[in-house]
């Protein structure tokens, strides 16, 4: 029996990582994390050091670059109050 393929994603504006928890829990591997903020990478990089993490700014990262994931999240950014 052949095995199926994990769905796989790119998490843009990944902050510390709730959202590739939430993924995980359904079965989607995140294959790239990116976000621009240094302490948001430290957290993230922390709470999932597997995952492959850009810290250019999504503007600077090219479509291809991304691969061919089968979900883009693209997570609103968190302002400080």
């Amino acid at each position: 029996m052949a095995r199926k393929r994990m769905p796989t994603a790119v998490e843009l504006r990944c902050g510390g990582g709730s959202g590739h928890l939430a993924l995980a829990r359904v079965g989607i591997r995140v294959s790239l994390a990116v976000d621009f903020d240094p302490e948001k990478r430290a957290t993230y990089a922390r709470n999932f050091p597997g995952t492959r993490l850009d810290g250019r700014a999504i503007e600077r990262i090219r479509g291809r670059e991304l691969g061919r994931p089968d979900l883009l999240l693209d997570s609103p950014s968190c302002q400080p109050f």
